[in-house]
């Protein structure tokens, strides 16, 4: 499939700073025109160089947010809902971040005129990108012509979607195989009017072979896990990953769900980690946990004098795990087990486990244990946020699929901490990394962070 051609994305990213500061303009005009005439709304006092002067923050503030949600990705053949939704969702979101500003910097805004900046950036932001992405979706199909799909399964459900993408022109696609494990169809030609490619297991080299822009997996019967396995075998293709007609929780959790031809179509391909958000990740790491290791040095203290006082050993506990893409690092924590325990074990799962010493069994239930991977999140090599780093004996088990969860850099605390916490094992909550590495935001970072205090407080399955 040939690249889009990029100047979209800078159209896109144009049209939404026009868009903005159209947005500042008509605010001001409809809240000092259209709506001083009314009797109980209170005289505006602000000239309008106020907020001419908040545009370039205001602009910089959305195309940082936009960029966020992916909303400069190329989108092609999909329902513009998702996107639409997506825009409302940024627009509040800068919204909210603009009152809270305003709050902190105690300048007296109008909330009428809030209230008429949301609605006229979603006017304006929506309309204009509406046009543009139809237009972009009639200089792509003239110039790369269409889409070559490859559809796994021959059932009704895959009939379906052949029949769907057929008759609706304007999707820009066009199946050019099937693939099935039937034996009975191995001696086929066609299928459904297409020509019948192969097994399932041929699809990696079959992507290559035929330059394929899209996978859609019309299996209902397909097992979860077979799914999961194809995906990651398929991670160097260029090609995307969509299920028909399946809600699909295991990897997807918040998917994006759009539409063929008023077909249901959940997105399996993995979000891009964009520069603009392992900057901001990075920058947050660094900031909170220079704070946060800066405030604890006391605490570093009183625990250091109990971990000797308590049993013999060092007073930190060094152990190498695998972080991003399978690097092996070296993990700090406060040694909370006895000394001539071996390394490589698995964790604690009850109270009483005799590995743990007395002052070991606070530090557990407390997370102070925890402490040390500061230096780690200042080193680079974990951030606050994400999956566990886990030990290399159980990382060595994981089939292709389970080692998507080494594509986030490990974290202190994470999703399944906060739901879950110790209650599984950690290599049975391997749900809750795909769920965060595919919907991975600066907001759900700080939403984490947030309930890990709660759940640190309440010592909720910390053993």
């Amino acid at each position: 499939m040939k690249p889009v051609n990029p100047s979209f994305k800078a159209m896109l990213v144009i049209s939404d700073i026009v868009a903005v500061s159209a947005s500042v303009i008509c605010t001001f005009f409809i809240r000092t025109e259209l709506l001083a005439s009314i009797s109980f709304v209170t005289p505006f006092l602000h000239d309008i160089s106020i907020y001419i002067k908040t545009i370039p923050f205001v602009c910089a503030l959305w195309v940082w947010i936009f960029a966020a949600k992916g909303l400069y990705r190329p989108r092609r053949g999909i329902s513009a809902i998702g996107e639409f939704r997506e825009i409302v969702r940024s627009i509040t979101f800068g919204v909210v971040i603009i009152m809270a500003a305003s709050f902190l910097s105690k300048f007296d805004y109008s909330r009428l005129i809030m209230l008429s900046f949301w609605i006229c950036n979603i006017i304006t932001i929506g309309s204009s990108r509406a046009i543009i992405r139809y237009f972009q979706k009639k200089i792509m199909q003239k110039e790369h012509g269409k889409n070559r799909v490859v559809v796994v399964g021959t059932g009704e459900t895959a009939r379906l979607i052949v029949e769907r993408i057929k008759n609706a022109e304007e999707f820009g696609c066009q199946v050019i195989g099937i693939v099935d494990d039937n034996a009975q169809l191995l001696s086929k030609q066609e299928i459904f009017g297409i020509p019948f490619l192969g097994q399932i297991d041929d699809l990696p080299s079959l992507l290559k072979k035929e330059s394929v822009g899209e996978v859609f997996l019309a299996k209902p019967d397909m097992k979860h896990e077979r799914i999961l396995n194809l995906v990651a075998a398929c991670d160097d293709s260029s090609a995307s990953f969509r299920i028909v007609s399946d809600l699909f929780e295991i990897m997807t959790g918040k998917a994006n769900i759009d539409n063929v031809a008023d077909i249901p179509i959940i997105d399996l391909t993995s979000p891009k980690d964009d520069q603009l958000r392992r900057l901001s990740k990075r920058l947050m790491d660094l900031s909170l946990s220079a704070f946060f290791l800066a405030i604890s040095l006391p605490i570093w203290a009183v625990v250091s004098t109990a971990i000797k006082l308590d049993s013999k050993g060092s007073v930190l506990f060094r152990q190498t795990r695998i972080g991003q893409h399978g690097a092996e690092f070296i993990i700090y924590k406060f040694r909370t087990m006895f000394s001539d325990v071996r390394v490589f074990e698995h964790a604690p799962t009850h109270k009483e486990d005799a590995r743990i010493t007395r002052v070991g069994k606070i530090l557990r239930r407390t997370s102070l244990d925890e402490l040390p991977q500061l230096l780690n999140v200042l080193i680079g090599n974990m951030s606050l946020v994400g999956p566990r780093p886990e030990m290399p004996f159980i990382v060595a088990q994981y089939n292709t699929w389970q080692r998507k969860r080494l594509d986030a850099k490990p974290g202190i605390t994470g999703l399944w901490q906060v739901l879950g916490r110790k209650n599984l094992p950690l290599e049975e909550n391997l749900q809750y990394d795909f769920y965060y590495i595919k919907n991975r935001s600066i907001l759900m970072d700080i939403t984490i962070l947030l309930k890990t205090v709660r759940v640190v407080i309440m010592s909720k399955g910390a053993y």
